[in-house]
C-alpha cells in the first residue's frame, strides 16, 4: 500500500511538472496529432495541404486572440465595440436639423450678508462704555480666530485624507498597470511563440506538400 501511495504521489508530481509548461505541451500535442494523422490515417498530398492550412489558421487565431484582447487589458473598448459605435454614425444625405427651444437662464447668485459684531470706538462715550466695547471686540476677535483655526484644521485633515486616498489610488493603478504589462509582454509570450510555430510549420506543409508526401514513407521505413 505504501509503494502504491508513493507511485501515486510521483505521478501527481509529474502531472504538476508537465502542467507548468502546458503551452509547450499543447504545441507538441497538436503537432503530434497532425503527424500521426498524416502518417497513419490520411496519407495524401491533399491531407498535407489541409493540415498545413489548419495549422496556419490556428496560429493566426492565437495571434488575433492576443491582438483583440490588447485593448481589454487596458480597460478600453474592444475593436468590436468600437466598430459597433462607428457604424451607426454613417453620414446621412439629409442632415438632421436641431432646434434649441428656450434660452438658458442666467445663473443668479445671492450673497448672504454676515452680521458684524465689531463695535467701533466713539470718543464721545464714557471711558467705561469704551472699555466695555474693547472687551466685546476682543471676544469677537477670539471667536473669529477660533472659527478660523477650526476651519484651517478641518481643511488640513481633509487635505491629508485626500492625499492618502490619492496615494492609494495611485498605488492600485501602478499595480494594475504592472500586472497588465507583465501579462502583455511576459505571460503571453509562450502562447505567441506556439502560434508562430504552428504558422511556420503550416506554411512549410502547404508549400512543400508534394515533397513531404514523398518523404513520409521513407521516414516510416
Amino acid at each position: 500500500m505504501t509503494i502504491i501511495k508513493k507511485y501515486l504521489i510521483w505521478l501527481r508530481n509529474i502531472i504538476i511538472w508537465i502542467l507548468e509548461r502546458r503551452i509547450l505541451l499543447l504545441c507538441l500535442l497538436v503537432l503530434g496529432f497532425v503527424f500521426c494523422l498524416l502518417c497513419f490515417v490520411w496519407k495524401s498530398e491533399l491531407a498535407i495541404r489541409i493540415a498545413g492550412f489548419s495549422l496556419q489558421v490556428l496560429g493566426l487565431g492565437v495571434a488575433l486572440r492576443n491582438l483583440l484582447n490588447l485593448k481589454k487589458m487596458f480597460k478600453l473598448k474592444s475593436y468590436f465595440e468600437t466598430l459597433k459605435d462607428w457604424l451607426p454614425r454613417f453620414p446621412k444625405m439629409k442632415p438632421v436639423s436641431m432646434v434649441v427651444d428656450g434660452v438658458v437662464p442666467a445663473a443668479t447668485a445671492t450673497a448672504k450678508g454676515t452680521r458684524e459684531s465689531w463695535m467701533p470706538d466713539n470718543p464721545d462715550q464714557s471711558i467705561g462704555d469704551r472699555i466695555k466695547k474693547i472687551f466685546i471686540n476682543l471676544d469677537y476677535l477670539k471667536q473669529s480666530q477660533k472659527k478660523t483655526t477650526e476651519k484651517i484644521n478641518q481643511n488640513q485633515r481633509k487635505l491629508e485624507q485626500d492625499i492618502k486616498r490619492e496615494g492609494e489610488k495611485t498605488r492600485t493603478a501602478l499595480q494594475e498597470n504592472q500586472a497588465t504589462t507583465k501579462k502583455l509582454f511576459v505571460d503571453d509570450i509562450p502562447l505567441n511563440l506556439c502560434g508562430l510555430v504552428w504558422l511556420f510549420i503550416g506554411l512549410v506543409m502547404g508549400t512543400f506538400s508534394a515533397e513531404i508526401e514523398t518523404c513520409i514513407p521513407k521516414i516510416l521505413g
